[in-house]
């Protein structure tokens, strides 16, 4: 072969959210290395990267998580074509459903491409419905079945373990960690408002729980308020289940700001970032809050238990029950009333954690070695 390999990123929906945000980081770590072409749905704010970068882009519909199987069929089709087309070296699939696309479109190909797939979250476990984890977990050794060997990429030590037998020894198994790279990084001013801002990077899906952040808000005093950004968000439904869980005039503490592009004012203006998902992969919302020097309040989630061995103001919540939410509420309190002390001190001391351990340099690096040794075998 000559020239870069010819590399086929395979997101999802085209919306603002953590896999266009970790494919356009991938995309940026290996430009100099392959040739890359993204594939995904429409692009509704999510895949700017691709016109700064000037990679190529093709759109399929149905990429998206999606129950209809007619929908699905047609995508894998349409998938099946363009790999057809382009012709890649390696395809890489990240969307929950471009996984088992992918592993279907290369089991059918008598000499098919190196196969990449990074689960951003184990699709079956804790924190699913149980007959819906139990589809998944049938899916996935299906497919895993379906397709040569592939490279799997887990965020944590968490989701690999999670996987048990289904990451057999056929495969290559990887832990690459998240890193986050919103730069432009300041010290908080010591000089606040008597308030606590509190911030949520987010959407209404089930996955996410809102449901118990407005159960927390409840707990909460009044001179705590909440901005939710993300899809969904701006919803008069969600809107209504808040208000339906808050006492009345509560409402007035919550501002629910829809997709938001521009992630660092959001992350400059909040006192601690909220996160009250079912479940996670590793959250890149938590790793960006930390390189802004928040405080995290966090459910147990994927890489949540590792980000709190390295952020020195992390809070893991309990948010099933009534006391578990009062005592999450206490301490969330507590630790943003520590904050609010000596921000400039303390958001300096969570940036340098987080340099320490989540940087995007760690992750170029892990990329590369990773993308070496894929590329050496093309």
């Amino acid at each position: 072969m000559t020239g870069k390999p010819k590399l086929l990123l395979l997101g999802g929906d085209g919306g603002l959210s953590g896999v266009p945000r970790y494919l356009g980081q991938v995309a940026r770590a290996l430009q100099g290395k392959a040739e890359i072409t993204v594939v995904s749905e429409e692009d509704h704010g999510g895949f700017g990267f691709v016109r700064d970068l000037g990679l190529g882009h093709r759109v399929v519909e149905g990429l998206a998580s999606s129950l209809h199987p007619r929908r699905l069929m047609r995508a894998t089709g349409a998938l099946a074509r363009v790999i057809a087309d382009e012709k890649p070296d390696v395809v890489w699939a990240n969307a929950r459903v471009t996984l088992p696309m992918a592993r279907w479109c290369l089991g059918h190909m008598s000499k098919p491409p190196k196969l990449i797939c990074t689960y951003h979250g184990i699709p079956f476990g804790p924190g699913h419905d149980a007959a819906m984890s139990a589809l998944q977990w049938y899916v996935e050794r299906l497919s895993l079945n379906w397709a040569p060997a592939e490279w799997q990429v887990f965020l944590t030590e968490e989701d690999r373990a999670g996987m048990g037998a289904l990451a057999n020894g056929r495969h290559h198994a990887r832990i690459i960690s998240n890193g986050s790279d919103l730069g432009g990084f300041q010290p908080r001013k010591d000089a606040g408002g008597a308030g606590i801002r509190l911030v949520m990077l987010t959407r209404d899906a089930p996955q996410k729980n809102l449901d118990a952040a407005a159960r927390l808000m409840a707990a909460l005093p009044d001179q705590v308020t909440l901005t939710l950004y993300g899809a969904g968000t701006q919803s008069e439904g969600l809107q209504r289940r808040f208000a339906s869980a808050l006492p009345p005039g509560g409402l007035r503490r919550i501002r629910f700001g829809g997709p938001v592009q521009n992630v660092r004012t959001a992350l400059t203006e909040a006192e601690g970032f909220l996160i009250t998902s079912r479940y996670e992969g590793q959250s890149l919302a938590m790793l960006e809050a930390m390189e802004y020097g928040l405080p995290v309040f966090s459910t147990l989630v994927g890489g949540a238990t590792g980000m709190a061995l390295a952020h020195p103001m992390l809070e893991i919540l309990t948010l099933d029950d009534a006391e578990g939410v009062r005592d999450s509420a206490a301490r969330l309190l507590a630790c943003c009333r520590t904050w609010a002390q000596a921000p400039g001190r303390f958001s300096q001391l969570v940036h340098e954690a987080w340099a320490r351990n989540y940087s995007i340099r760690f992750f170029e690096d892990e990329l590369s070695e990773l993308w070496n040794e894929v590329a050496a075998g093309v």
